[in-house]
């Protein structure tokens, strides 16, 4: 069973009746982290934004995540885009390209682990991941992976991306937001297929296309 016990940013232990227990849970913003207890959210969600995460606050992360999946061609496509003042990231940080796959969780439940395209697989295959490396020298990049897909033996899709200091901490995290419902892709020879875009801003191929779609159904 769980705790009711809530940990506050004191590290406090509030216990006692179901009406306490009611107090403290609004007093503060609890996320399960092991079974049996509460504790904390240690980030706030980010929203599509990059934002750091513990042990990384006074770092100022600025930009975007972009995760699509065309159906059309069956390929699974990130853009990343983040600016900030590396230098004081880790000794010698500012001069090392960066590594972040996407994650399993969203950057308000910690990221979990690395997402992974066959659950079945072992978790230290990198073909069987997404990641993207940001370079030294630029704050935009991307990648492709061909013939894969984000929608897999209906295990959730990814729900985050994060960026690891180079001693493995997670340091950057961004929130992929997924347009619902899905905008439908223009494929090749006039077909259409419904989309697995993840952001309203971008998609594979008809970019345009689906992105007047995507704000038709919003607006």
């Amino acid at each position: 069973m769980l705790s009711s016990g809530c940990r506050g940013s004191g590290g406090n232990e509030r216990t006692g009746t179901a009406a306490l227990l009611a107090l403290a849970l609004a007093s503060c913003v609890c996320v399960c982290v092991a079974e049996g207890q509460f504790e904390p959210a240690k980030v706030a969600a980010s929203g599509g934004r990059w934002m750091s995460m513990q042990g990384f606050e006074t770092y100022n992360f600025t930009g975007s995540c972009h995760i699509w999946h065309d159906p059309c061609t069956n390929a699974v496509h990130i853009e990343n885009e983040m600016a900030t003042g590396r230098q004081g990231i880790e000794p010698q940080a500012s001069h090392l390209n960066m590594t972040g796959h996407a994650h399993s969780e969203t950057c308000a439940q910690g990221a979990g682990g690395h997402w992974k395209i066959d659950m079945g697989k072992s978790a230290q295959d990198e073909n069987n991941e997404l990641w993207v490396v940001l370079m030294k020298e630029t704050t935009k990049t991307s990648k492709t992976w061909p013939g894969t897909t984000i929608y897999v033996n209906n295990h959730p899709p990814p729900r985050s991306f994060v960026y690891h200091a180079p001693s493995g901490a997670k340091m950057a995290c961004c929130d992929f937001t997924y347009v619902n419902p899905k905008p439908t892709f223009t494929c090749a020879g006039g077909g259409q297929k419904g989309g697995g875009a993840a952001h309203p801003d971008v998609a594979t191929g008809s970019h345009e296309e689906v992105k007047e779609m995507v704000e038709k159904q919003q607006s």
